[in-house]
């Protein structure tokens, strides 16, 4: 197993300070919300009851943070262990990136206190899509935290615990493979109910579909910007032999990808495509394509945009703080 440790840099820089500032003006409008009510920050209405807190915070969010699901795939299914250098950072980002969509939902349900309604038995609607897409991503999330403690264990010497931890870590590897292709797949599922309120161009049975292969298409993606950047910022060794091989995946999923696999650059820039315009395919599922009727209209309101934007700076400066303090990326020499 290639060795991972923890970079040792200064941790308060100034990207670091300009995400705070924006978490901290975020913080403000969550605490708005929570005391007012939603509609004292949001736009949305009785015609369209989701915005951008669930179309890109959770639809757009979870396939962003789909590069350990992707990985786990790769390495422990398809047995592709070259890869496993990349498997920690994309677990780390799928921790992140699904800990804050289930912040986004909190955020955006109306009674916000009876949440937990939805782990009591009794209260559960087995026929329902969101039920299911709630409770896997949910339990996914508490999976990904359990997946990433080795981390903390490797950082406080705990090797006890970590053998012990050792032993059933397949369990929840296995878990993180299973949950998300549910999921992922009932997002898609879940707009198929909107019937003829959701425009043809988007409208089709094979919508669950659709959103697996994204979600699969944003993960690989993602990995690659994520090492690239991180190699970039950090002035590290860039990963291109690696990436470059696993890219070769990603043509079976999407049918046509950019040549030029043996640039870092190249590389890099034919992930933020993929990530592009995977995203503007869902928003426009959820949103541009949604049409409820006459008289409803809907653009995301300034406190909805800045709580957006503020969850991304907390997965920011917790992405700078974890690979600074723990075992996360590979050593210089691995990489």
């Amino acid at each position: 197993m290639t060795e991972k440790e923890p970079l040792g840099k200064k941790v308060i820089t100034w990207p670091f300070l300009a995400c705070l500032f924006v978490a901290l003006i975020a913080l403000y409008f969550i605490a708005k919300r929570f005391i007012f009510g939603i509609g004292a920050v949001s736009n949305m209405n009785d015609g369209y009851p989701w915005g951008i807190w669930i179309a890109f915070d959770v639809v757009v969010g979870t396939a962003l943070a789909c590069g350990g699901y992707a990985m786990a795939l790769l390495v422990y299914v398809f047995n592709k262990g070259e890869y496993s250098p990349l498997v920690r950072p994309a677990l780390m980002t799928s921790v992140f990136g699904y800990t804050l969509a289930g912040v986004s939902v909190l955020i955006d349900i109306g009674r916000y206190w009876q949440a937990y309604n939805i782990i009591l038995p009794w209260y559960s609607n087995l026929h329902s899509v969101m039920f299911e897409v709630a409770l896997c991503i949910g339990t996914y999330c508490l999976v990904l935290w359990m997946e990433l403690t080795p981390a903390f264990l490797e950082k406080y010497e705990a090797r006890r615990l970590q053998e012990k931890l050792n032993r059933i870590i397949f369990v929840f590897i296995a878990l993180g493979i299973l949950l998300p292709t549910m999921h992922q797949s009932s997002l898609g599922t879940m707009m198929l109910m909107a019937g003829y309120k959701l425009s043809p161009l988007w409208r089709t049975q094979f919508l669950p579909l659709l959103f697996l292969l994204t979600a699969l298409l944003t993960g690989y993606a993602v990995v690659i910007m994520e090492s690239y950047l991180s190699a970039v910022w950090f002035k590290r060794p860039f990963e291109t032999n690696l990436l470059s091989k696993m890219a070769n995946f990603i043509p079976w999923l999407l049918g046509i990808y950019p040549a030029n696999r043996r640039s870092a650059r190249g590389l890099f820039l034919s992930a933020l495509f993929i990530v592009t315009g995977a995203s503007f395919y869902r928003i426009n599922t959820y949103i541009t394509g949604f049409d409820p009727g006459t008289g409803w209209t809907y653009f995301p309101s300034v406190p909805e945009i800045m709580i957006t934007l503020g969850l991304v700076a907390i997965e920011g400066m917790a992405y700078f703080w974890m690979v600074n303090r723990f075992p996360i990326l590979p050593k210089a020499e691995h990489a």
